[in-house]
């Protein structure tokens, strides 16, 4: 393998393009940028000393904290480093139960749509599946979350059976032991957690609901249902991790 490249070769785009939104990432410091590629390097480093054809590094951490768009990240660099495999990414939200099981399946009463993200409104054996055929080396088509139409596209990534490829897979519950994601957990070969303050990633779901269209009162009000109450069961796994990181907001 080639000799790892460093910040000053490293081109970084002035916007990414996020399940179907355009993140702003102009205002990145040379500081923040070696970071990345510092912690790319030390993944592409992992999948050596694994010795396998397939690794799989799951990023936890609570909503708001910048877990999507440090994957993006990862494949801007990925783009540039010449490897020995294939570098792929999703989110666990391409696993989400589709809307309209959300809204005709309750929990205590309730549609389960009003708590998407949640634990419960993942398709976990599907997930489980996904990873499993992953690891093993099968031919594999991965789906993708769509913020346009809010829910899960099928079949958009193919991997071929056998070909050399680290998943980075990101999201909230990859570290939870309840409700069978213990079973994704032991599947990841090693765990990267984004730290985030409760104060820091309220301000940034809020603004990410507006740009939704949500108005301000009413995102504060689901923020307070679903990602506030999310946030402590997701903070409590964070020593479950191998790795601990700041956000991407908190890091200068």
């Amino acid at each position: 393998m080639k000799n790892p490249i460093n910040q000053a070769t490293v081109s970084f785009p002035k916007k990414l393009n996020i399940t179907d939104q355009e993140i702003d990432i102009s205002s990145l410091s040379d500081a923040q940028k070696e970071y990345y590629v510092d912690l790319f390097e030390e993944v592409v480093r992992l999948y050596q000393a694994k010795k396998k054809v397939r690794v799989i590094v799951g990023l936890s951490g609570p909503a708001g904290a910048g877990k999507s768009v440090i994957a993006a990240i990862f494949h801007e660099i990925a783009k540039q480093r010449p490897l020995p495999f294939r570098f792929e990414s999703i989110g666990i939200d391409a696993f989400h139960y589709q809307n309209d099981f959300l809204i005709s399946n309750l929990s205590d009463g309730e549609p389960l749509k009003n708590h998407k993200g949640r634990f419960d409104t993942y398709d976990l054996p599907k997930l489980t599946e996904a990873l499993t055929h992953f690891s093993l080396g099968h031919s594999i088509s991965l789906p993708v979350y769509s913020r346009k139409i809010h829910d899960p596209i099928e079949n958009v990534m193919d991997i071929k059976r056998g070909e050399p490829a680290l998943l980075l897979v990101e999201g909230l519950w990859l570290l939870y032991d309840k409700n069978g994601w213990d079973k994704v957990g032991k599947l990841l070969d090693y765990s990267i957690f984004v730290e985030a303050d409760n104060d820091a990633v309220r301000n940034n779901v809020l603004k990410r609901h507006v740009r939704r269209g949500r108005s301000i009162g009413n995102a504060s009000e689901y923020y307070e249902e679903n990602e506030g109450k999310n946030f402590d069961l997701v903070m409590k796994t964070k020593n479950k991790a191998n790795k601990i990181i700041p956000s991407y907001y908190d890091l200068g």
